[in-house]
């Protein structure tokens, strides 16, 4: 049990991994802010690059874009009130006191 363990251990410490981890994280972010592309979409973008991959760094790279795209798009949510993704339409209603980019005292003297 724990050579299996090395083995996936020494796998996802490559340098092949942790490069297609950095690009997943940045494009999926990047994907993500931009509203009307999705996490979805980024996936379809990223899969034919990753064919030339290790499947080990391919999942990884897919993995990281999925999951900071749906980040992504909370960010333009709260500050913009325009969700980048489908999945955080609800961080406009359920944000107290943000608007978009308003300075913080003036949401303060409108309530």
């Amino acid at each position: 049990m724990l050579e299996y363990l090395s083995i996936a251990l020494t796998s996802f410490l490559s340098i092949e991994v942790i490069i297609a981890l950095i690009v997943g994280v940045v494009g999926g972010m990047v994907i993500g802010i931009i509203p009307g592309l999705g996490p979805s979409v980024g996936i379809a973008l990223l899969l034919p690059i990753s064919f030339s991959m290790s499947p080990t760094a391919a999942l990884v790279m897919m993995t990281a874009m999925y999951t900071t795209g749906v980040y992504g798009g909370s960010i333009t949510a709260v500050l913009c009130h325009t969700p980048g993704t489908a999945a955080s339409a609800a961080n406009i209603l359920t944000t107290p006191g943000v608007g978009p980019l308003r300075p913080p005292l003036q949401w303060m003297v409108m309530r």
